[in-house]
């Protein structure tokens, strides 16, 4: 009953959180890195693994994930590019198979890209203060790359210093190669 009762936990820690996000894709390509993340990859919640797999291939600057559940054929899912920004900590624009912006998260990715952390932004003070961004009270819409790099700069800034700023939503581990 635990690892349920975490992973109703988790998913409620989702839905509550902010969210970073633009009517469409703002990273510029000089922008785009390409972090050490290939391979499939095993999703967890905390401790507990939520059943979903992704396999990770580089395509130019970009990330192309499929996804499965429980075994399922893997589907598109997403297209994620990376903006390094300090030390392991990476902007990742994340874009829907259909083409459609579906959020910036903070990825924390070790050297050998064998674990990553998916990280999601409160939206507050901070970052309604820079030109460019509108919030409804949760979510922050950003209309340009520039305001949008600054507050990732400063929520990383602020994870690297003490350990706040963001919240950790899943861990990644690769499986195979």
């Amino acid at each position: 009953m635990k690892p349920i009762n975490a992973l109703l936990s988790a998913t409620l820690a989702l839905l509550l959180t902010g969210c970073w996000t633009s009517e469409a894709p703002l990273m510029p390509d000089a922008a785009m890195d390409k972090p050490s993340l290939s391979g499939t990859y095993s999703r967890f919640e905390g401790e507990v693994f939520t059943g979903d797999r992704y396999v990770v291939s580089l395509e130019g600057n970009e990330l192309m994930v499929e996804h499965s559940e429980f075994g399922n054929a893997a589907k598109p899912a997403y297209t994620i590019t990376f903006d390094a920004l300090v030390d392991d900590l990476y902007l990742a624009q994340i874009v829907n198979a259909n083409g459609k912006m579906e959020a910036y998260r903070l990825f924390r990715i070790n050297d050998d890209g064998n674990e990553a952390y998916d990280m999601d932004f409160d939206c507050g003070d901070p970052e309604t203060a820079l030109p460019g961004v509108e919030s409804d009270g949760t979510d922050c819409q950003f209309s340009n790359y520039d305001s949008l790099k600054s507050a990732a700069m400063a929520r990383a800034a602020e994870y690297s210093d003490k350990g706040s700023g963001t919240k950790i939503v899943s861990r990644f581990e690769r499986i195979l190669d």
